[in-house]
Order: structure tokens, then sequence, then C-alpha cells
């Protein structure tokens, strides 16, 4: 089996596991389906992190954004949530590439801070449009989708086929002739430029497919609760996101699910502590600190150790002989 193949097996076990878990009580249910939503908002985060070189702190406002299209649809408009999902990565997609266009001169701090401000003014937004959000106490709606009810089951299911198909297309692009060029533009633009990737537009469009994957997210979350409120994408999970891929594994688009899983699970487990948020977040600071490999760049170093190990002990167990 080759090794692309190998990865879309892999990732396809690990999401079977994943979904059977879920199907084991509505509580595992609910930390499962938070973890397609941390999924592909890690995967959105890593497409111009990886990829682009570029720090988006906007990331709660794509994600509000798909919750909240699919909240006023649902509830204020006589159409389909299904029209609300495509319609909401539009948008988040359309506001991404506005913002890139305005920032294209900017990077580093200096694009994270603005983006950030982005998140801010969006949070805002969603408090004092009363008459559109439902203001501080948000809006609840009925979960529908193509005519049917959404069960949780469909949700477990569906969900983890576009997590798949997601992390399958971010891989085979990093695999292709456009993904190394971009790899190549995020350690020296002026050398992708060398080879005739247009970096400008490079960033932008990854700008643009990272809030749609976010905003996908969103809608995912919405269908979930079928209750959307501001508190839920404040400016704290622009923060979360950006550490994600760190924590899987930035190599890898899959490290990006095994991040978002122990992301899921952790958070889950830190409600019932009155200092579980700061807990996590020392015990996120310090694996990327002494683990900047992430999980899967752990895993595949002490792999190579081992066998470098056993390569080095062969000569000298033939030499006893």
């Amino acid at each position: 089996m080759s090794i692309p193949r190998l990865d879309w097996f892999l990732g396809a076990v690990f999401l079977g596991a994943i979904v059977v878990y879920g199907l084991g009580s509505n509580v595992r249910s609910e930390i499962v389906i938070l973890f397609y939503v941390y999924a592909l908002l890690g995967l959105g985060q890593y497409i111009p992190l990886r990829l682009t070189d570029q720090v988006s702190l906007a990331y709660s406002a794509y994600f509000g954004i798909g919750a909240y299209t699919v909240g006023i649809v649902s509830a204020k408009t006589p159409f389909d949530a299904a029209i609300a999902v495509p319609l909401g990565m539009l948008v988040a997609g359309v506001i991404a590439g506005i913002v890139a266009i305005s920032t294209q001169r900017l990077s580093g701090y200096f694009l994270a801070v603005t983006t950030l401000l982005v998140a801010v003014v969006f949070e805002r937004f969603l408090l004092d449009a009363d008459a559109l959000t439902g203001g501080p106490a948000g809006m609840s709606f009925e979960r529908g989708f193509l005519g049917l009810e959404v069960s949780r089951q469909h949700l477990l299911i569906a969900g983890a086929v576009i997590v798949w198909l997601v992390a399958v297309a971010v891989r085979n692009v990093m695999r292709s002739d456009l993904g190394q060029a971009l790899l190549l533009m995020a350690k020296s633009a002026t050398a992708a430029e060398s080879v005739g990737l247009e970096t400008s537009r490079a960033r932008i469009v990854a700008l643009f497919v990272g809030a749609a994957l976010a905003s996908l997210a969103g809608s995912i979350f919405a269908l979930n609760t079928r209750y959307v409120v501001p508190e839920s994408f404040g400016v704290g999970v622009s923060f979360l996101v950006l550490f994600i891929p760190f924590i899987g594994g930035a190599g890898s688009p899959w490290g990006c699910l095994v991040g978002a899983a122990l992301v899921a699970y952790v958070l889950q487990v830190a409600y019932d502590f009155s200092a579980g948020r700061l807990l996590f977040g020392l015990a996120v600071l310090g694996f990327v600190v002494l683990f900047p490999a992430g999980v899967l760049g752990t895993l595949d170093a002490l792999r190579q150790l081992a066998g470098q190990l056993g390569r080095s002990r062969r000569p000298s167990s033939s030499n006893g002989t």
C-alpha cells in the first residue's frame, strides 16, 4: 500500500473509531461532534499557517458566521439550512479575502493583530445586532436539513466523512507540485516566485479556503446545538484553534485531527473543574514548548530513533558471532 493510501486508510480507521466511540452515549456524541468542529477549524487554520506562513486570529468570526448563517436562515427565512451552509462558507471566505487584500503588506505579528480586530468587531456585532442575531441572548431554531430532521447519528457519520475528505484533500494538495511550491513559499516568498508562484494570490486563496472551512465547522456546531449565542464565538476560540495544528503535529494535516481529539476531550473534562480552562491553557503551552513537533511529529521521531538504534546494533551482534 502506497504512503498516500496508507494515510487515507489510517485516517479512516481513526475516524471510524471516533464514530463508534460517539455512538456509546449522548455525552460521547457531544464530544465527537465537538471534535469534528475543532478538526475543521484546525484544518482551516492549517492551510494558511503551514502552506503560506500566515497567522490569522479571525477564526472565531468565520466560525460564528457559519453558525449564525444556519441559525438566521433556519429561524427567519423560509429557506432550508442546506442553503445556509454554502452561503456561510462563501460569506466567510469573501470577508477573509477582503481582509487578505487589505493586509497584503502585513505579516507575522502585525497580520495576527489585524485579524484579531476582525474577531473582536464580529463579537461586538453579534451583541449589538439584536434584530438579526438575538443579541446577548442568542437565538434558537429547528434542526433540519433538506427538509429532514437532523439527528446526532446523522451528524456523527456525516461529520466523519467531511473531516476525512477535507484532510485527504489538504494532504493531496501538499503532495502536489502546487503544494511543494506553497511549502517553499512558507520558507521564502522570493524562492516561490522564482518558480512561477503568484504569492499574493496564494495568500488570498489560502485565507479564503481556511475561512470557508471554519464556517463549515460553525454550521455543524449550529446544526448540533440548535442554539447560537455570542459567547460561543469569542476571541478565545481563535487562540485555541491556533494551537490545534501544533498539538497534533504541523507536519501533516492528520495532526489537526489528533490535536482536535485531544482538545475536545480535555475541554469536556475541564468543565468539571473550576480552574479547568486555566489548567488546560497551561498544559497546552507546556506541551508545545516540550514537544514542538506535536504528537505525530514526536511519534515519528521516536520511530526513526528506534530504527537507528536497531540498525546500529546489527553490526555488533554479527561481530560477536
